[in-house]
């Protein structure tokens, strides 16, 4: 048996910053076309994570009014000193209680999502190898990965942005006496932490597959 011969390189591709973007974005819509399942698993990640961020903030704040308009509405400052109630405390609690479960539902986002493109990435491994071996820079590659992702992250936070309102509103349903209202200023902070922090997860991934010289198809 003959040694295989080793695999041509075709010349590298020389294209303006204008064209190499514009035919960046048609492989990365054609991808995502192309291959539903990777995309779908990544924006639904996203989804997710702030979907249940939203909520838990709109309950947390439910949880704020409720005692307020229970406690301070009913009673004194001086009643509720007499029965050892500090409503500061209290609220201090719920905001603090807020903010980690908010936190962990952006990490476990972040993780989630990691994951998803961990598990995607391994099954792009010919693919990527292929686009090197027949020209494709190394960073034109990573940029479109990098767009890929950061589209699908954004999308992935819209359709979140979605589920969670209509979450806090079947919430709501349920347990009437539950305020449920999500505020303008707890979507705008979820929103762009959470893009951020899951394309920064998937590009951390990217940029490992990409620099591995097992993606050359000869390794």
């Amino acid at each position: 048996m003959g040694v295989p011969a080793p695999p041509r390189f075709r010349p590298r591709a020389r294209r303006d910053p204008s064209a190499q973007v514009s035919h960046s974005f048609t492989r990365i819509l054609r991808t995502i076309r192309h291959r539903p399942g990777r995309s779908v698993g990544v924006a639904i990640a996203v989804a997710v994570g702030v979907a249940l961020a939203i909520a838990i903030i709109a309950a947390s704040n439910g949880i704020q009014t409720r005692i307020n308009d229970l406690l301070v509405g009913n009673h004194s400052p001086q009643e509720l000193q007499q029965s050892g109630i500090d409503i500061n405390t209290i609220q201090a609690v719920l905001q603090d209680t807020r903010d980690l479960l908010t936190k962990l539902a952006i990490g476990f986002t972040a993780a989630l999502v990691a994951l998803v493109t961990w598990t995607t990435m391994g099954q792009r491994r010919r693919e990527i190898g292929l686009d090197i071996q027949q020209g494709q820079y190394r960073e034109v590659i990573m940029g479109e990965l990098l767009g890929e992702s950061l589209l699908l992250c954004i999308i992935g936070g819209i359709v979140g942005i979605i589920a969670g309102n209509a979450l806090c509103t079947i919430v709501h349903k349920f347990i009437p006496n539950l305020p449920m209202t999500p505020q303008t200023s707890d979507i705008l902070a979820i929103f762009p932490t959470t893009t951020i922090l899951s394309f920064a997860a998937t590009a951390l991934v990217a940029a490992i597959f990409v620099a591995q010289r097992e993606l050359r198809p000869d390794i």
